[in-house]
Parts: C-alpha cells; sequence; structure tokens
C-alpha cells in the first residue's frame, strides 16, 4: 500500500507488521527497568512510604476499609523496626523507639482515596504472616505490574495520532520505560503508580472517543476510567473534568465540533463564575477552611470606601481567615528590628478579640484589645528576631463568646519600623495607605493593599471548603498571589525548578539529587530544547494536525501542570511546600511526547538522519539511567 511505503521513509521508522515487537521490547526494558528500581531503592525510602504501606495492609488485613486513626500496634512496631534496620534514620539523630505505642512511622494516609491500595493489598492477603519488608516488596510488584499497563496505554495514546510505524510509536513507550524519575516513582507504594496508570488509560480511551466518534463500550469504559482515576488520589480528578470535552468531541463530528468546543467553553466560564467571587482583597491570602471573608463598601472605612469584613469562624481550624507575607526582600533590613503593626477595627456590636497578628511561624505577636461600633485604631510593637527568615499578617476572627452572630471590619493594616504603639494613628498621603505620617516622622507601610482598595478574584467559600476537604488544589491562594508577584515570584521559581527536577530525577523522598555540579541545568537545557522544537512542530505542521485531539491533550496539560504548580501556594504564608513532578503524572504521556518529538525536530534541522536522532535518544536516556543508578548507590549503599 501507498501509506506503508511512505511510512517506510520516515526516519526511524518500523514496519506496521513489527510494532508488536518492539512494544514488547519497550515492555521487555521496562520490567527490568523497573525491577532494579524495585531492589536498588531501600526499604521505605520513597515518599511516605511507610504510611502508604499501611493503607495497603490494613486493607489486607482487616474486614472492610480503614477509616482515619486506624492502626495495627504490632503491624507498626514491625515496619518501624525495618525502618532502622535498614538506616532510614541514618543521618537523622537518635531514631523513635519501635516499642513506643504506636511506633511512628511517618504520616497516616488514611484519608486517601482507596483504589490504588486495595490493588497493593491483593498480595499481602496472600502471606499475612510473612516479614513485613517482604510484603513492602511485594506491593513494590503491584506498582511494577501499573508501570508496566502505563506504558502500554502509553503505546495506545501514541498509536491514535499517528499512523502505523510511525518512530513515535515506540520513542514515547521506550522514553517513559528509561525515564529515571517517573520509573523510581512508579516502582514505589505511592497512589502516584494508581494515578499514572488509570490517568494514562484515560487518555488513550479519551483520544479514542475524539479521534473515532462514540462508541458505547468506548464512552462507558472512559466513564469508568475517569471514576477511578478520582477514586485513586485527588491529582488525577482533573479526568473527570476532561471526560466532558471528550464525549461532547465524540458525539458532535464534522462541522459540529465548533458546537463541542463552544459548550466546553461555556461549562468552563459557567464553572468560573460558580466558583470565582470578585470581593477578594489583592495581596491578602484567604485560607480555604475559614468563613468568608469579602471586600465590602462601608460608609465607616477611614481610608478609601473599602474595609475587610471577617465573620465567626465555623471552627477552631478557622481562626486565621486572611494573611499577608512580608516581602521578602524586606526580611534583611527588618531582623532584630522594632516594628509597630495595627489597624482600624469595628464590629456589628462590641466585643473582645485581638489585634492584627505579626509571627514568623515560630511565634506571634498581638494585643488583645476592646472593639466597639466604630472604627478606632488600635497597634503594638514587637521585636524581629535576628534569625528569623519569614514574617507575615495574619488578621484572625473574632471568638465566639456565646452572643451570637457578629462581623467585624478591619481597614488601613500598618506595618512599619520603629516602635509606634500608644502613639496618635498615622497620617496616609492617600487612600490607599502606602505611605505617610507617624508623629511627623515620614514612613513606608509595608503593608500591601493595606486599605483593601483593590478588589482581586477569590474561590467562592463552598467550593474551596469542598477542595480543602479534598485536600486539593488551593483556589484562593493561588489567585492571590497572582496579584502579588513580586513577593509570590520565590514560589513560582523554586516550585518551577523543582518540577522539572523532579520530572528527570530526585530520589528517595525527593532529598538524593543526581551527583555532579548543578546537574539540571544541562537537563533544563535538555527540556527547553524539547519544547521549542515541539512547538516548531506544531506550527510547521498546524494545516495537517487534528487539532480537536490535541487541544483535547493541550487542555489536559494546562490544567494539570497548572494545579501542580499551585499547588503549594499555601507555602507563601505557613508551612513551606514546594511540588513536584508527580502532582502532574496525569498527563505524563503528553508531556513525553511534547520533548520526544521537539527533539526529533531539532534533529531533524540538523540534518541528522532518522536513525541517528533515535539511537541518540536512547543513548541519551540509558546515560542519564547510569547516572541516576550511580547517584542513587552513591547516596544509600556508600
Amino acid at each position: 500500500m501507498k501509506w506503508q511505503a511512505a511510512i517506510a521513509r520516515l526516519p526511524g521508522a518500523v514496519a506496521p507488521r513489527r510494532e508488536k515487537l518492539w512494544l514488547g521490547l519497550v515492555l521487555a526494558a521496562g520490567l527490568l527497568h523497573g525491577l532494579l528500581f524495585v531492589f536498588l531503592v531501600p526499604p521505605w525510602q520513597h515518599y511516605d512510604e511507610p504510611g502508604r504501606f499501611e493503607y495497603a495492609w490494613l486493607i489486607a488485613n482487616r474486614p472492610g476499609l480503614p477509616e482515619v486513626g486506624d492502626y495495627d500496634a504490632a503491624m507498626r512496631r514491625d515496619v518501624a523496626a525495618s525502618m532502622v534496620e535498614h538506616g532510614f534514620f541514618a543521618g537523622l539523630g537518635q531514631p523513635p523507639s519501635p516499642l513506643a505505642t504506636p511506633a511512628w512511622i511517618g504520616i497516616s494516609q488514611l484519608d486517601d482515596p482507596p483504589v490504588y491500595y486495595w490493588l497493593a493489598a491483593l498480595p499481602l492477603r496472600l502471606v499475612p504472616t510473612s516479614d513485613v519488608t517482604l510484603q513492602l516488596y511485594l506491593a513494590r510488584l503491584v506498582s511494577l505490574s501499573l508501570y508496566l499497563v502505563s506504558l502500554a496505554a502509553a503505546y495506545g495514546c501514541i498509536t491514535e495520532l499517528t499512523r502505523p510505524g510511525h518512530p513515535l510509536r515506540w520513542l514515547v513507550p521506550l522514553a517513559l520505560a528509561l525515564l529515571p524519575g517517573y520509573t523510581d516513582l512508579m516502582t514505589s507504594v505511592n497512589n502516584d503508580v494508581g494515578a499514572a496508570a488509570f490517568g494514562s488509560l484515560f487518555l488513550w480511551c479519551g483520544l479514542r472517543l475524539v479521534r473515532r466518534g462514540f462508541d458505547i463500550r468506548m464512552g462507558l469504559l472512559a466513564v469508568v476510567l475517569a471514576g477511578m482515576c478520582v477514586g485513586t488520589k485527588n491529582t488525577a480528578a482533573p479526568a473527570a473534568l476532561l471526560l466532558i470535552p471528550a464525549l461532547l468531541l465524540a458525539f458532535l463530528r464534522g462541522k459540529q465540533f465548533r458546537f463541542a468546543w463552544g459548550i466546553s467553553l461555556a461549562l468552563l466560564v459557567a464553572g468560573m463564575v460558580w466558583t470565582l467571587r470578585l470581593d477578594g482583597a489583592a495581596s491578602w491570602y484567604r485560607r480555604a477552611e475559614s468563613q468568608p471573608v469579602q471586600c465590602v463598601t462601608a460608609a465607616e472605612a477611614p481610608l478609601g470606601r473599602h474595609a475587610l469584613r471577617l465573620s465567626l469562624p465555623h471552627s477552631w481550624q478557622a481562626l486565621v481567615q486572611v494573611m499577608q507575607p512580608v516581602a521578602g526582600t524586606e526580611m534583611p533590613a527588618l531582623r532584630g528590628q522594632v516594628v509597630t503593626l495595627g489597624a482600624w477595627m469595628w464590629a456589628s456590636r462590641p466585643l473582645e478579640m485581638q489585634t492584627p497578628v505579626l509571627s514568623d511561624g515560630t511565634q506571634s505577636w498581638f494585643d488583645t484589645i476592646q472593639i466597639g461600633t466604630q472604627p478606632a485604631f488600635f497597634a503594638f510593637s514587637a521585636s524581629v528576631p535576628e534569625d528569623a527568615t519569614r514574617l507575615w499578617i495574619e488578621l484572625r476572627s473574632p471568638v465566639d463568646d456565646g452572643s451570637g452572630a457578629v462581623q467585624v471590619w478591619v481597614d488601613g493594616v500598618v506595618l512599619a519600623r520603629g516602635d509606634w504603639a500608644g502613639a496618635p494613628a498615622p497620617v496616609f498621603s492617600a487612600a490607599r495607605a502606602e505611605q505617610g505620617e507617624w508623629q511627623g516622622a515620614a514612613f513606608v507601610n509595608l503593608a500591601r493593599n493595606a486599605s483593601f482598595e483593590s478588589l482581586w478574584l477569590q474561590g467562592s467559600w463552598a467550593v474551596d471548603g469542598l477542595l480543602a476537604q479534598a485536600g486539593s488544589l488551593p483556589i484562593t491562594e493561588g489567585m492571590a498571589s497572582l496579584s502579588d508577584l513580586p513577593v509570590a515570584r520565590w514560589y513560582y521559581q523554586t516550585s518551577l525548578e523543582n518540577l522539572l527536577r523532579t520530572f528527570w530525577g530526585r530520589f528517595g523522598w525527593g532529598h538524593v539529587a543526581l551527583l555532579g555540579p548543578k546537574p539540571y541545568r544541562f537537563l533544563g537545557v535538555v527540556a527547553a530544547v524539547g519544547g521549542l522544537g515541539a512547538l516548531l512542530t506544531l506550527w510547521q505542521q498546524r494545516r495537517r494536525l487534528d487539532w480537536n485531539a490535541l487541544g483535547w491533550l493541550g487542555a489536559a496539560l494546562a490544567l494539570v501542570w497548572g494545579a501542580a504548580l499551585w499547588r503549594g501556594a499555601g507555602s507563601l504564608t505557613g508551612l513551606i511546600f514546594i511540588p513536584g513532578a508527580r502532582y502532574a503524572i496525569l498527563v505524563i504521556v503528553p508531556t513525553v511526547l511534547l520533548l520526544v518529538q521537539g527533539w526529533r525536530k531539532v534533529c531533524s534541522l540538523a540534518r541528522l538522519p532518522g536513525w541517528v536522532a533515535s539511537l541518540g535518544m536512547v543513548i541519551f536516556f540509558l546515560g542519564l539511567d547510569v547516572w541516576a543508578w550511580a547517584s542513587i548507590a552513591g547516596y544509600y549503599h556508600h
């Protein structure tokens, strides 16, 4: 056939009849590589592996699903003893005693969805009395089997986008099979493994629907796989959202594709209208679990037209309602200095509450005050510790005194160098409260948007509460960070760097890096070259590509990688959490597809023969694997 002859001339192409052989070779490579990682990484040396193993063990050894707070004291002692035996606490000081009740084995994972853990528990049911370390390896082998499923799913995804014999059909799955960061994760006891396997199968199914039209069996399978993604991990839950445009594109074919995209866009806009409200304060971070906190028009506001309104908390966890980090560039000048924090405050009835709070994460400073129904200025001074690395302002809600509902308004928050406690209120040069005079001395307000005149989008309280319970995307904190980019820049820069590093490979609990000085700079260049090559391919082939399928994959990439980048937005005002690439594991296949095709394009521009480009990529990944093996062995087995 003519198309077979054309495929045969593709750089790096294989004969269509040999594709199954190549797929078998890729799966064999994945199996060998995966087995190496199963036994190369010491027991318990993956993200939260002890707690994740505990979840699977409880399913295997007790009826029903475990509930939050459940544990087995004997099992925990065995795990803790195994952790000590295999050097888990080496370099960390005196290890916790395995004889404690309950023994410490890390953070419990029992609030996770159960699907992956149910699968990991299957072999554990057969060996209930075996050594706990052996049981861990058996659970890792379950992950290995799901790893192979993800490689097969990657092949399936590429078959929907290319003709038989196309080199991408073996290059993309092989790149996944040899990618050390992915293989390391996929051979651990971790529900990210299930998210990758079921997510990749879902993408394959979704692409079949978009490319071939609706089929009842494929449609039902897509629904089931989306449900399994939701039941495996919250980072795979976007599959439920992606299912909607996939089904619409499957039903509405030909010229009706525009209606499918129109309906999808309308649903997106409706979701944003339901989710977001333009009543937040720019540069202020509302806690997701707090009561509704809104910028409102207030006739009594001493500065401008707006004030921030606080309400009684629904629980003690929601006491802190709004926070603002002090700019990191200000910290060197503030250490060891006296600062004053104050604000105008009033309430719907007289009550006792706290002033705005200054915190460095270790200690907090505030005054307890009595406020009335008319605005009054309150301030206190504090000495910033010499070793402080971060500071933030907290606006806490009133405490329920049993007298019923109450509302509190705050305006004109001021944080200034110097001791102004007991002095009259400062006089600002403008309603935005950026600078002014305090007792005749000029000062600059370190609080941003201090009079709440700049409104910004925030998540609705209902949506934020649901997402907080699911441990998912912090919409309000993420939106706030976009309004505060000069201060939030460090978070985005650090997160992007960590996403790149963990994509290629940071092992153990993310603390084992590739050997050598600044190894990820080179890999960053490699990734950038692949990305630019992919963009060039999309532009040059724009008239021949299936933009419905690629648009759907593009939406998946943007949604999932964007959510991963935002996942630690709360780090700006609390415990530092920097996300890793495993939070974007749902779209690992299209991510690697873009990179591999980008590298092929760059090689073609350099006029390299196709077989040379393919061989070069294989050699690169094998070299990267040797680098990773040496790094892991050097760290754990020196």
